[in-house]
């Protein structure tokens, strides 16, 4: 194991842009989904691959919202990788529901 570990971030937009309000197109209602999703796998997933599917999610909600001809949907979820080797794997993260079921 190295010293320092792995610091990565996800935030609901950028420091120059201002994230979508509370409701079906915000942020947290994105991530709440996605975790959501990634719960029903059983196995890890990365703090990288949360991100993607956040954007991808994102994506979706944005042409819901112009089909619906509301306004555009404002920020975009944004990754940083803070410290830590980049070139090795994302934090990994799973669903502990299972491990819970007989207790």
């Amino acid at each position: 194991m190295q010293e320092g570990g792995t610091t990565e971030l996800i935030a609901a937009c950028g420091f120059d842009d201002v994230a979508e309000g509370p409701g079906d197109f915000s942020f947290t209602s994105a991530l709440i989904e996605e975790l959501k999703m990634f719960a029903q796998i059983p196995a890890t997933f990365s703090v990288r691959a949360l991100h993607a599917g956040l954007v991808a999610r994102m994506m979706m909600k944005s042409l819901e919202k112009k089909a619906s001809k509301l306004p555009k949907l404002r920020g975009s979820p944004v990754y940083l990788h803070i410290n830590g080797y980049f070139e090795d794997n994302s934090i990994l993260l799973r669903s502990f529901k299972d491990e819970f079921k007989g207790n």
